[in-house]
């Protein structure tokens, strides 16, 4: 079919220059892709182009436009009754969610998706987006220290997420997601001194951390994001006092290599570590990415139902994007 070689033409250009990090190029490219399937109504076999357009969109701070395009998907998605694109609509909201602040569908929204199509994704032939949805939302669950629910969604994930060497990209970022659960699960423990815990935690990680690594052997799109999840691991088990320059390297090589939304996340964990941020900037993603759905979350606000930081409030922000604050251990078992 015509129609069917062009699109798998422009998306083979686009992971071939995604892998080779010109993300610009990438970007202009999946845009192709989309518009030719929108035009002529035409449906793309693969979503898989999708997840990696926005976080290409994101890596550069445009908010707006990886709005726009999700929206777009989110249409296309509709027309089809696909229920792939829609879980990967739900995936990338959240991811935006987790990445900005930015609110594009809540936590509740998500979690009423999954519930209404728990039967169609259990047998979907799309295994990355019901794993991002999945890893996205236990992620979610675990910054907001709702464990019950948290463990709910891990047993969903293990059942479906498996990281092989010189893995998709698209894996790798789930991966990525879940290393950041794990570090933050092993810090709730480390405050417990719950020891087992801790040792089972230290091994999981690792030994992700040791797959990520040669899933990235080919492609370095996500290198700083993995380094600054290390960092943040060595922090949290043994604090270094270069730690603070080596952070400052790291940001230099995203902006470097454009990611200029993790340049962003490094600088806030900089300064939340050295305790220079304003209360309310440390706690902002707690304070607006909330729901009001987690049962048994420590943060009381989540009840309360804090004003979301919406897709308005942010373009009128100047789309200005505000990461979760990676906590340290409060107290130590060694």
């Amino acid at each position: 079919d015509y129609m069917k070689t062009i699109i798998r033409y422009y998306t083979a250009l686009l992971m071939c220059q995604t892998i080779r990090s010109t993300k610009l190029l990438s970007i202009e490219l999946g845009k192709v892709v989309l518009k030719i399937s929108d035009t002529l109504q035409y449906k793309i076999g693969e979503w898989h182009i999708i997840p990696i357009l926005a976080e290409l969109l994101m890596s550069h701070r445009k908010v707006s436009e990886a709005v726009t395009m999700l929206y777009s998907f989110q249409n296309l998605a509709e027309r089809y009754q696909d229920s792939s694109g829609k879980a990967w609509y739900y995936a990338i909201a959240i991811d935006i969610l987790l990445d900005t602040s930015c609110c594009i569908a809540t936590y509740k929204q998500c979690e009423n998706f999954y519930l209404k199509n728990s039967e169609a994704l259990g047998y979907q032939r799309d295994a990355y987006a019901v794993t991002r949805l999945y890893a996205d939302l236990w992620l979610w669950c675990v910054r907001y220290g709702a464990w019950e629910i948290a463990d709910t969604w891990m047993n969903k994930l293990q059942e479906v997420f498996v990281l092989t060497p010189h893995d998709s990209m698209i894996n790798v970022h789930t991966a990525i997601r879940v290393l950041e659960g794990l570090i933050l699960t092993l810090v709730n423990k480390i405050e417990a001194r719950s020891i087992l815990a801790i040792v089972r935690l230290q091994s999981e990680i690792e030994d992700l951390c040791e797959k990520i690594e040669n899933a990235l052997q080919i492609s370095k799109c996500h290198e700083v994001k993995f380094n600054l999840r290390k960092i943040y691991y060595k922090q949290v088990v043994n604090p270094s006092a270069n730690t603070m320059k080596k952070l400052t390297n790291l940001r230099r090589l995203a902006i470097l290599r454009n990611d200029h939304l993790c340049a962003e996340k490094i600088l806030h964990t900089m300064q939340y570590w050295r305790c220079e941020l304003p209360p309310k900037m440390a706690s902002f993603w707690l304070d607006h990415c909330s729901s009001g759905s987690a049962t048994g979350a420590r943060n009381s606000d989540i009840t309360l139902g804090r004003f979301q930081y919406d897709y308005t409030s942010c373009v009128l922000n100047n789309e200005k994007v505000y990461p979760f604050s990676l906590p340290l251990p409060r107290a130590r078992y060694f």
